[in-house]
């Protein structure tokens, strides 16, 4: 059980800030030979190599988009939907995204086109066949929702002047750390709220008999089955310096190539090499604990990036303490949840944590900045909702559209509404926080890869080559850029 308090300080609106990014995975699909798509990446979307927003992930038809950091997580998933909406107006005519996190049904010898797509890939193919070799394709294929969290400068301060830190540094690290605790803590609950991997198509490729018996489950990728590291591989959350030796440890035994290769359901990130990481300090955390949300046309809901964002300033304000002994428990609780079937309610430990849980966060929505309460609010009924009833978590959602044990026809069928949806939006519903005349030059800025944000004035800014440019009017950015 978690232990309160390491020591409380008021609420104010500095805790409700930061910075939010978000990496949504998911397949492009051939619904006409009813497979992964075949097709190369969209060539309209840019070059991989240098393109922030439209990436490929393990495979040619795995697609990643990539949002900037963003001052909100509504701004956040408002620049999700236009990329969502760009991606989705260049697929073939026969294209659908898959909707799920675990892949379609594969055949051999789409097994052997993944292994071969590393190579339209060159400066990323031997850390590809590296994976490949070591986890076998269908783990690699597992899609998945990154949150991406970064404090503001003013957090951060409160933060080392209430904790006594002499160095900034290391009150960032320790602010960042606790923040991984705080989502690995409660990482159970986000699977029992947003888990939606009840089954696989590949059951018997991919997993044990005993597991495929337990079918439908709240989250396959959640569990240790699912998107995870090797067993040898353990990596503890007590604090900053078990964390950062554990980490060293498999680099150095080669358990893991490097720090990208690690799976745990929190990384921090900020360097390119745990080296830089340790002597720089990490700048901001990754939460990679979410399945596609099929009933989101994003890939993940508002309730669900509120709720974390609560988690988050749960941390900063209440300071909970997380002993090893708890994150254990809480490691434990998680593959609990994650493999129980999706009506069966929460133990009465986890529903009693879950609503002194919702008690604190009920006190922070009430300090919350005006222009977040609702929203928030929203999250926090979500939550009082769901955890008393089971069928309405996303796994029991998905439980009517099960046949036997495949969600095949579901995930087609709802792959084709959320196409047909993008395609009869309108361009300020594809661009909801975009000024109506930049609607062109906003599109062609993440087209050409270039870093482009509204500011407070209603003016775009897009950096180009790393300078920054106020536009207060369009401009054709081709043409602009190489004059300039």
């Amino acid at each position: 059980m978690m232990q309160r308090q390491r020591g409380t300080s008021s609420s104010n609106p500095n805790w409700f800030a930061g910075k939010f990014g978000l990496e949504v995975e998911a397949q492009r699909y051939d619904l006409k030979q009813q497979r992964l798509s075949r097709y190369p990446h969209p060539t309209n979307l840019g070059d991989r190599r240098t393109q922030p927003y439209f990436q490929s992930d393990f495979t040619e038809s795995m697609e990643e988009l990539v949002t900037t950091p963003q001052p909100s997580t509504k701004a956040a998933l408002s620049q999700l939907h236009t990329l969502q909406s760009l991606l989705q107006q260049s697929l073939r005519s026969d294209e659908i995204m898959w909707p799920l996190s675990m892949p379609p049904a594969v055949t051999d010898r789409d097994l052997e086109l993944v292994k071969s797509s590393a190579k339209r890939r060159p400066w990323y193919a031997d850390y590809l066949n590296y994976l490949l070799e070591k986890y076998g394709p269908l783990q690699q294929l597992i899609a998945g929702v990154h949150i991406n969290y970064s404090p503001t400068a003013a957090i951060i301060s409160a933060f080392q002047q209430q904790g006594s830190y002499a160095d900034r540094q290391a009150a960032q690290t320790a602010l960042l750390f606790s923040l991984a605790q705080q989502l690995v803590g409660y990482r159970w609950l986000i699977t029992y709220l947003f888990g939606a991997t009840p089954v696989s198509e590949n059951a018997n490729r991919q997993f044990p008999s005993e597991i495929i018996q337990q079918f439908p489950v709240r989250s396959l990728r959640s569990s240790s089955y699912g998107y995870a590291n090797r067993s040898e591989v353990q990596i503890s959350y007590a604090s900053p310096t078990i964390f950062f030796r554990d980490l060293q440890a498999a680099v150095a035994t080669q358990k893991l190539a490097s720090v990208s290769e690690f799976y745990g359901p929190v990384r921090l990130k900020g360097g390119d090499s745990l080296t830089k990481l340790q002597a720089t300090g990490p700048q901001y955390v990754e939460f990679r604990l979410f399945d596609d949300d099929p009933f989101s046309n994003n890939g993940i809901s508002a309730e669900a990036l509120n709720l974390v964002h609560l988690l988050i300033v749960d941390a900063l304000v209440n300071r909970p303490v997380w002993t090893a002994a708890d994150l254990q428990a809480a490691m434990q609780a998680n593959e609990s949840v994650a493999l129980a079937h999706p009506e069966t309610p929460l133990a009465p430990e986890l529903y009693q944590q879950a609503l002194q849980l919702e008690h604190r966060l009920s006190g922070l929505i009430a300090r919350a900045p005006l222009v977040l309460r609702s929203s928030l609010a929203a999250s926090q009924k979500f939550l009082v909702q769901t955890i008393a009833h089971p069928n309405q978590t996303r796994a029991g959602q998905l439980l009517p559209f099960l046949r036997g044990k495949s969600l095949t026809h579901y995930a087609q069928v709802r792959g084709c509404q959320i196409k047909t949806s993008y395609a009869n939006q309108t361009a300020d519903q594809a661009m909801p926080e975009i000024p109506t005349k930049f609607h062109g030059m906003y599109l062609q800025a993440l087209q050409l890869g270039f870093p482009v944000m509204v500011t407070v004035d209603q003016h775009l800014k897009v950096t180009i080559n790393g300078r920054q440019h106020y536009f207060t009017k369009p401009v054709n950015l081709t043409n602009w850029a190489e004059v300039n």
